[in-house]
């Protein structure tokens, strides 16, 4: 590992991070940087993947330069690997393939640009990386500000207040500018993440015969009425504009699943469960809503015309006001309609029922470290998945009650292992940011926990980093106040968000739980076993243990054993199952594996 440093005096130079195992061509990379930036810069040069994990651990670079025949490794692998390891830093591609397509895997993977060996011109080279680091910049911008612009380049700043021309006079939202430049972003954003995106145009019924039984001027205040409502049911990570008429839009954040939009959606109706109020009449509007999930191939002219023929659809119903452009989202819509109106019955009819999966460590006195998750049975709709369940219960308000009777699950085993004699170590129940967000609810669950006999040391609550980390950070102060309580917190589904290392240092986060996506075939996937043992080393150096999750094979637990992981979690140990047959499972002893 080598630093050369060419601005000794200029404290502001860039740092680059250089990954190329050729040490020729090493040279002529860092040739070609001093003549971009004339000696005023730093560089980093590695000849190995695994050698810039750990130089990300010390160093804060301003960009990584990746060459692509590094360790023969998947071009695209590796750069996802260093995406989630550090989602800030700009990346830019070396190659020397003529492979058009994949140079655009390689952009989707996360690259901000890539460049071709033989047009590595210092120009090109200074250019590459201006324009990567100002993508990265925007696409940081639009996680951490509400509302922030996005435009198809990523470069120029564009947002509402700065930029007059992406507003709507009229309803001070965006406008339909506005709405392209952002929706080819969040395209991009969405392949880059293998996610999916769902676009909600909806309009008013019989606009046109408002604006001539009352006048245009009132039909204006509805639209801007109409406007606000909407705007407040609309999160940071999402878009809504105005795109002409009486015509709106929202795009939603990156989705897993395309369940994940219905709220949303429910969302939206209710904005229109009341008059609205305009200073010459109390006008009671409808909307027809049309909602259309991203084609493959990604074409965003076709997304939203399918979007617009759903909503025409819609309008010509008279069941719904809303519809999907497929028929599978359509029949998803409306299950999850039947499970909201099932789930208050079966909450209060004890239909829930709660399972454990155990998680191990290195300790000969084999502690029970297990997770409680939630399983619902309806007697009318049969078994309900957790992802359909969720969403609903915080739709209504239902969270609380829920985690309420998992704690008396966990007391009952508490009391088992306790006559068992089996020592206990933490007991993991999951929570939402907008429960942890409220104090009520952290006073609440110390009472429950204090009428259930289980001590606060034992309970670890863990968030998902699914949540957005600007939603985790607001529970800041909820979060401290319950872990000087003695509850410790882990963050769950880690790589699966856009949480870095340096924002763990403000919370006081005692576990973090390595993803799936990240561990499943770890043993042949080497970008990621790059990634895994950076991120241990990292949290170890943050004071905080780490869990592997979704373990399924003996090769996957020998690769995270060997990175000194602390605790491992999967299939390969043990499935969900109730409280008795987890106490009757045989302990595992991590020796003997």
């Amino acid at each position: 590992m080598q630093l050369a440093t060419h601005a000794n005096t200029d404290t502001l130079a860039p740092l680059f991070l250089l990954i190329e195992a050729n040490n020729q061509d090493a040279d002529i990379l860092e040739i070609r940087l001093r003549d971009a930036y004339q000696h005023h810069h730093a560089v980093l040069a590695v000849d190995s993947v695994q050698a810039a994990s750990e130089a990300l651990t010390d160093f804060e670079f301003d960009a990584l330069i990746y060459c692509s025949s590094t360790e023969n490794l998947n071009t695209t692998d590796t750069v996802k690997a260093f995406c989630e390891l550090t989602p800030n830093l700009p990346i830019i591609v070396i190659t020397d393939d003529n492979d058009f397509s994949l140079a655009n895997q390689i952009i989707a993977s996360g690259a901000e640009d890539y460049l071709h060996k033989n047009e590595l011109t210092a120009e090109a080279l200074l250019r590459s990386l201006a324009f990567a680091t100002q993508r990265k910049k925007a696409q940081t911008s639009h996680l951490l500000h509400s509302h922030s612009s996005l435009g198809t380049d990523s470069i120029h700043d564009i947002t509402t207040n700065q930029n007059p021309l992406q507003q709507d006079s009229l309803t001070e939202i965006h406008n339909l500018s506005y709405f392209y430049n952002y929706a080819t972003t969040a395209i991009f954003r969405a392949q880059r993440a293998n996610a999916q995106l769902a676009v909600l145009l909806f309009d008013i019924n019989d606009f046109e015969l408002i604006n001539q039984q009352f006048g245009r001027h009132t039909g204006d205040q509805l639209l801007q009425l109409v406007a606000k409502r909407c705007e407040n049911i609309v999160r940071h990570t999402e878009c809504i504009a105005r795109l002409y008429d009486d015509t709106f839009a929202i795009i939603t954040d990156t989705l897993n699943h395309e369940h994940e939009a219905y709220p949303l959606v429910t969302r939206l109706q209710q904005c229109f469960d009341s008059p609205f109020e305009t200073s010459q009449k109390q006008i009671v509007a409808t909307p027809s809503i049309g909602v259309a999930f991203l084609p493959q191939p990604a074409d965003l002219n076709h997304w939203v015309k399918q979007a617009d023929a759903a909503k025409t659809q819609a309008k010509a119903s008279a069941k719904t006001n809303v519809e999907f452009a497929s028929e599978s989202a359509s029949a998803g819509y409306k299950r999850t309609q039947s499970v909201a109106a099932k789930i208050e019955k079966g909450l209060q009819g004890r239909e829930f029922s709660t399972v454990f999966q155990s998680y191990y460590c290195d300790d000969d006195s084999n502690p029970l470290y297990a997770e409680a998750f939630s399983r619902w049975r309806s007697t009318s709709l049969g078994n309900v998945a957790p992802r359909e369940f969720l969403p609903a219960l915080s739709q209504n308000s239902m969270l609380d009650e829920l985690t309420k009777q998992v704690l008396a699950n966990v007391a009952q085993l508490q009391e088992q292992a306790l006559a068992a004699n089996r020592p206990i170590g933490k007991f993991s129940v999951n929570i939402s940011t907008a429960q942890l967000h409220d104090r009520i609810f952290c006073e609440n669950f110390l009472h429950w926990l204090s009428v259930n006999d289980l001590s606060s040391n034992t309970i670890c609550l863990e968030i998902s980093e699914r949540e957005s980390i600007n939603a985790i950070l607001a529970c800041k102060s909820n979060i401290h106040f319950l872990h000087q309580q003695g509850i410790s917190f882990a963050l769950d589904n880690f790589g699966t968000g856009n949480t870095a290392m340096t924002q763990l240092a403000d919370l006081p986060i005692d576990y973090l739980k390595i993803d799936r996506a990240i561990t499943q075939n770890i043993d042949t996937n080497k970008p990621m076993q790059a990634l895994s043992s950076s991120v241990i080393k990292m949290a170890h150096k943050l004071g905080i243990k780490v869990v592997a999750e979704g373990i399924e094979t003996q090769e996957e637990f020998y690769v995270l054993r060997a990175f000194d992981c602390d605790f491992y979690q999967g299939f390969y140990f043990g499935q969900p199952c109730n409280s008795h047959t987890l106490m009757q499972e045989q302990t595992v002893d991590m020796r003997a594996h």
